[in-house]
C-alpha cells in the first residue's frame, strides 16, 4: 500500500497561525514619526546653541534645495520609498529657526524691556482666563502700550505678555481691557523648579504684582472663546452647587482642566499615588470622550459626516478646557484617528504620534519646555511601542490554559488596567525622576484600583453637567449616580497615600542620563527583525547594548575620580563670584549663591561626579538676599556635609530665613573668623572678612596663589604676584596670571600686568586646573 503523495504547495494554502506575539512588526515606513523627532531637537539645539535665527534661516533653505534635488533623483531612478536625510534637516533646522525668532529682544519694542526700569503704566488686553491661586489672581495680558512714568516720551507700542498679580476678590475676564499702574521685573524663581523658565517658555517675560489696575473695557478678543470661557464658569458653578466638595473639586479637573479646588493635602496624595494624570484633563479622558462622539454619531449619520462633527466638537472640548499640550496632543491624534476611520484608511499610532508633534512643534517651538507634553508624548510613545505586544504576550500565555476567547477577554482586561500604567511608566517614569526627583511605588496599586471606574466617573459627571447646565433640578438627580465613582476614586487615593506617607527622594541627575536611557530603549524597540523567527530570542546586540552601557557608566565614574590636582570652576550665573573648588583628594567646596535655585543647582549637578553628588563645605559669603537665592534647594538635590556662614545670619530677614531653612534640611552651620582654615595636603583656603561679611577667599597650593575677591571696593592683595584673581570689574588685585571677570562691565588691563583677561559673562564656566606648579585654563 502506498502513501499518497503530498499536496503541491500553493499561495493559498491554509498555514498554521504563528503565535501573535510573533507577528507583530513596526510599520516599514512612518515618516511623520521621524520628522517629529526632528522639530523637538530642533528647538532644543537652537537653546543650546543660541545661533542667530538668520543661519538656521539659511540652513533651512539648504536643506529644502538638497530635499528638492534628491527628490527629483529619486522619482527619475525609480527608487524605493524612502525618507529622504535631506526632509528630516530640513524640518530640524526650520524648528531652530522658529524658536529662535520667538525670543524676545532687549529693544524698546518688547516688553521686557522695561522690566526694573521704574514706574510704568501699560495697557493691554486679558488672552486668558484668570487663574486663581491661593493668594492672589493671575492676569495674562497682552500689552499694547507703555509708557515710562518718569520719561516725557509718549506712550511706546510694544509686544509682549505681562503676568499680573491682583488681590483676591477682583472680578476680570477673557477679553477685557485693563490699564496697569506700577513697576514689571522679572518673574521669580521657585525653591524646586524654575518659574522663570516656566513662564519664559509660555512667552511671558515680566511680571506685575499688586499694581493699580483699572478697568477699561469688556467683550474684546475672540467671541467663540468669550463664549466658550463662559461657559465654562457657569459649568464650575453648577458642579460646585450639584456635588459636595472634594468630589466637585476632582470633576472641575476632570471635566473642565481646572485644579485650582482641589486642596493641598489632595493634589499631594494624587501626587504621592502616581495618578495625578487622573485630576487633569489628559489623553486618557480625550479618548474616552472621543470614543463616545465617535459611537454616538456614527448610529445616526454616514460615516465622514459624522467623524468631521466628532472633530468639531473634540476641537471646541480642546479650547472649552484651556487647551493645554497634553489635551492638543491627544485630539490631533483623535482628529487623525477619527478621520482616518471615517475614510477607511487605517495609519499607525507612531505616525500619528510624530504628526501631532510635528505640527505642534511647528507652531509652538517653546513645547519641548512644557512638561505635561513631554508626559503626554513619552507615555503614548510607550503604549504605541509596547501595549500590543505585552497584551498579545499575555493572551498567548493564557490561552494554555483557558480558551481562546477567554483568553482574548483577560488579556484585554489585564491590559487596559494593568499593563498599560505599567508600559507607560517605562518612559514616563524616568521624566518623573528627573523633574521631581521622588518616586513612590504606590502607582501600582492604585492605577489597578482607580482606572476601571473613570470612564463611569467621566461620562457619568458630564451627563450630570449638562442637565444642570439646562435645568439645576436635573443636574442633582444626576449627580447622585455619578458621586458613588467619584468619591470612591477620592477615597482610595487618599487611603493608599496614607499607607506609605513617605517618597522615596533621589539626587539630581543631568539630562544626559536621559537620553542614555532613552537610547537604550530605543535600540531595543527598533533592533533589525530576524529573518527567521526560529532563532534564539538573545542576540549579540543585547550583550554589547551591556557592555557599552557598562562602559559608559565606568567611564564616567572614573572621570570623577580625583587626580591630585586643585580645580577651581567658576560659574558665569551671577556678578558676584560662584565657586566650585575640588581639593587634590576629591572634595567639592562651594563657596557663593547668588543668582536663582534651579540654575545654580543645575550647574552645580552637572560638575560634580555623577555617583558622588556631595558637597563637603558651602560657604556662603554675603547675606544680602541676592547672594543667598541660590541656596534654596540645594540641599535637595545634593548632600551638604557642612555649611560656613562669612557673614552673621542675623544681620537679615533673609539670612535669618536661609539659616532656618538650613537647620530644617538638618545641616550642620558653623560662622567663620580669621582663624578658620580649609587644609589639604600642600595647600589650604582662608579668610578674610569686611563689614559686610566674607572680603577675600585665599586660595593656597603648592607655588599656586589665588584670590576670590567679594568686595566692592579697592583693596589689593599685596605687593606678591598672583597666579589668579576672580572678582568684578570694579575692583583691582595686584598683577596676577589670570585675572578672571565675573561682571559685565569690561575689566581695564594693566599694562605692566602681562595677564591673561577672562570675561566670563561671555561663557557658561571657566576652569582652573592645576598641580601646584602649572596651572591650566578651559571653559565653555
Amino acid at each position: 500500500m502506498t502513501n499518497p503523495s503530498p499536496a503541491p504547495a500553493s499561495a493559498n494554502a491554509i498555514q498554521e497561525p504563528k503565535p501573535l506575539s510573533k507577528q507583530l512588526r513596526l510599520p516599514a515606513f512612518m515618516p511623520f514619526f521621524w520628522l517629529g523627532i526632528a522639530t523637538v531637537v530642533g528647538a532644543f539645539l537652537a537653546h543650546s546653541l543660541k545661533l542667530e535665527s538668520k543661519l538656521w534661516l539659511i540652513a533651512t533653505g539648504i536643506s529644502l534645495t538638497g530635499f528638492v534635488v534628491d527628490t527629483i533623483n529619486r522619482h527619475r531612478h525609480q527608487r524605493q520609498r524612502k525618507l529622504s536625510v535631506f526632509l528630516i534637516l530640513t524640518s530640524l533646522c526650520l524648528s531652530a529657526f522658529l524658536y529662535t525668532n520667538s525670543l524676545p529682544k532687549k529693544a524698546p519694542q518688547y516688553i521686557n524691556y522695561y522690566n526694573d526700569k521704574g514706574t510704568v503704566n501699560f495697557s493691554g488686553l486679558v488672552v486668558k482666563p484668570p487663574h486663581q491661586k491661593r493668594n492672589a489672581i493671575e492676569l495674562t495680558v497682552r500689552v499694547g502700550s507703555i509708557k515710562l512714568v518718569q520719561s516725557d516720551e509718549n506712550a511706546q507700542s510694544v509686544k509682549g505678555l505681562v503676568l499680573v498679580e491682583v488681590p483676591l476678590g477682583n472680578d476680570y475676564n477673557y477679553g477685557d481691557r485693563i490699564s496697569v499702574y506700577g513697576e514689571l521685573s522679572r518673574p521669580p524663581e521657585g525653591h524646586t523648579f524654575s518659574y522663570r523658565d516656566y513662564l519664559f517658555h509660555k512667552g511671558v517675560y515680566a511680571m506685575n504684582q499688586y499694581g493699580a489696575v483699572r478697568l477699561m473695557s469688556h467683550g474684546h478678543g475672540c467671541p467663540v472663546l468669550r463664549a466658550l470661557y463662559a461657559l465654562r464658569e457657569r459649568s464650575k458653578q453648577v458642579l460646585q452647587n450639584n456635588f459636595p466638595n472634594p468630589e466637585s473639586a476632582l470633576l472641575r479637573g476632570i471635566l473642565l482642566g481646572d485644579e485650582s479646588g482641589i486642596s493641598n493635602q489632595l493634589a499631594q496624595d494624587y501626587s504621592r499615588t502616581g495618578t495625578s494624570h487622573i485630576i487633569a484633563i489628559s489623553g486618557f479622558n480625550m479618548a474616552v470622550l472621543a470614543g463616545v462622539i465617535s459611537a454616538t454619531l456614527r448610529r445616526r449619520m454616514e460615516r465622514l459626516r459624522g467623524g468631521l462633527i466628532a472633530i468639531g466638537v473634540l476641537g471646541l472640548y480642546t479650547l472649552f478646557v484651556g487647551g493645554n499640550a497634553a489635551v492638543t496632543r491627544a485630539f490631533v491624534m483623535s482628529a487623525f484617528a477619527i478621520l482616518g476611520s471615517s475614510i477607511a484608511r487605517r495609519g499607525n499610532l507612531l505616525n500619528s504620534l510624530g504628526l501631532s508633534v510635528f505640527i505642534m512643534v511647528l507652531i509652538n517651538p517653546h513645547l519641548p519646555w512644557d512638561i505635561g507634553f513631554q508626559f503626554s508624548v513619552m507615555a503614548t510613545l510607550a503604549l504605541s511601542l509596547f501595549a500590543t505586544p505585552l497584551q498579545a504576550w499575555v493572551e498567548e500565555k493564557l490561552q494554555k490554559r483557558i480558551s481562546e476567547e477567554k483568553a482574548r477577554q483577560a488579556a484585554s482586561f489585564i491590559s487596559e488596567y494593568f499593563l498599560i500604567t505599567l508600559i507607560a511608566q517605562v518612559l514616563v517614569l524616568p521624566l518623573i525622576i528627573y523633574h521631581f526627583r521622588q518616586l513612590s511605588w504606590l502607582f501600582l496599586l492604585a492605577n489597578p484600583l482607580i482606572l476601571p471606574v473613570q470612564p463611569l466617573v467621566m461620562i457619568l459627571g458630564l451627563i450630570a453637567l449638562i442637565g444642570g447646565l439646562f435645568f439645576i433640578p436635573l443636574g442633582q438627580l444626576l449627580s447622585w449616580l455619578a458621586w458613588p465613582f467619584v468619591a470612591y476614586t477620592n477615597k482610595v487615593v487618599s487611603a493608599l497615600a496614607r499607607l506609605a506617607p513617605n517618597v522615596w527622594h533621589l539626587p539630581s541627575f543631568s539630562a544626559w542620563w536621559l537620553l542614555v536611557y532613552y537610547a537604550l530603549v530605543f535600540l531595543l524597540a527598533f533592533r533589525p527583525n530576524l529573518k527567521s523567527s526560529d532563532k534564539p530570542i538573545w542576540k549579540p546586540i543585547f550583550a554589547l547594548l551591556a557592555l557599552g552601557s557598562l562602559v559608559i557608566v565606568s567611564a564616567i565614574h572614573l572621570a570623577g575620580k580625583a587626580d591630585g590636582n586643585l580645580g577651581l570652576r567658576v560659574f558665569s550665573i551671577s556678578e558676584s563670584p560662584v565657586l566650585l573648588a575640588r581639593t587634590p583628594k576629591g572634595e567639592f567646596v562651594l563657596s557663593g549663591g547668588s543668582g536663582d535655585s534651579t540654575s545654580l543647582a543645575e550647574h552645580i549637578s552637572k560638575a560634580l561626579p555623577a555617583f558622588n553628588q556631595k558637597i563637603a563645605f558651602v560657604i556662603v559669603p554675603s547675606c544680602k538676599k541676592a547672594d543667598l537665592n541660590g541656596f534654596y534647594g540645594l540641599p535637595e538635590q545634593i548632600k551638604i556635609d557642612q555649611v560656613l556662614w562669612g557673614c552673621d545670619p542675623e544681620s537679615s530677614r533673609s539670612a535669618q530665613t536661609l539659616y532656618s531653612y538650613f537647620e530644617a534640611q538638618e545641616l550642620n552651620q558653623l560662622i567663620l573668623d580669621e582663624q578658620y582654615l580649609l587644609s589639604w595636603e600642600e595647600g589650604e583656603m582662608a579668610f578674610s572678612f569686611n563689614e559686610t561679611g566674607l572680603g577675600r577667599l585665599s586660595i593656597l597650593h603648592g607655588t599656586f596663589s589665588g584670590i576670590v575677591d567679594y568686595t566692592l571696593e579697592y583693596s589689593p592683595s599685596g605687593t606678591e604676584d598672583l597666579s589668579l584673581w576672580i572678582g568684578q570689574a570694579d575692583t583691582r588685585a595686584s598683577c596676577a596670571q589670570i585675572m578672571l571677570n565675573t561682571s559685565n562691565k569690561p575689566h581695564e588691563e594693566l599694562d605692566d600686568c602681562p595677564s591673561t583677561f577672562v570675561q566670563l559673562s561671555q561663557r557658561d564656566w571657566v576652569y582652573i586646573s592645576t598641580d601646584g606648579k602649572t596651572v591650566w585654563l578651559s571653559g565653555r
